[in-house]
């Protein structure tokens, strides 16, 4: 673990939204209409509802962490300490949907605040993660590139 995260919580809670998202489709896979799907409306299915379960672990494992999260000393790059702390939190885009990320957020007074979890977590400053970030650069030169190619 790193400087943000020393304890390892009881995963009890984190994955029961991911667990319900399981059996949901369990459930549904299992039914007469499922049974009278075709293959490619099975795909879209799992494919959608798969991401959303996927979503949800991402979400439970954030959720760990953030109750794990324990105080640091930290001070910026400015040499300044940090010494007030309050809960904070933030939205992140990933490859399978929105999710929130809990942290602490240290303070001090007329300087910028710091998040040690967004560095345990390598998250960039913006809202979109690296690899929706990356995905979106890998489509870009794809695209680039088969219009050239049609020149």
């Amino acid at each position: 673990m790193n400087g943000a995260s020393t304890a390892v919580p009881s995963t009890a809670d984190a994955f029961t939204s991911a667990m319900e998202k399981a059996a949901e489709m369990t459930r549904y896979l299992e039914s007469r209409d499922a049974f009278a799907a075709t293959h490619s409306e099975l795909e879209a299915f799992v494919e959608d509802e798969g991401r959303e379960l996927l979503r949800r672990m991402v979400q439970g494992h954030h959720e760990l962490r953030a109750i794990a999260e324990r105080p640091v000393r930290v001070e910026g790059a400015d040499r300044v300490l940090r010494t007030f702390r309050r809960p904070s939190s933030r939205p992140v885009v990933s490859i399978v949907g929105r999710v929130d990320v809990a942290r602490i957020a240290y303070q001090g007074r007329d300087i910028d605040s710091l998040h040690p979890m967004d560095g345990a977590l390598n998250l960039p400053p913006e809202l979109y993660s690296h690899a929706v970030r990356r995905r979106a650069a890998e489509h870009a030169a794809v695209r680039r590139s088969t219009k050239c190619r049609r020149r």
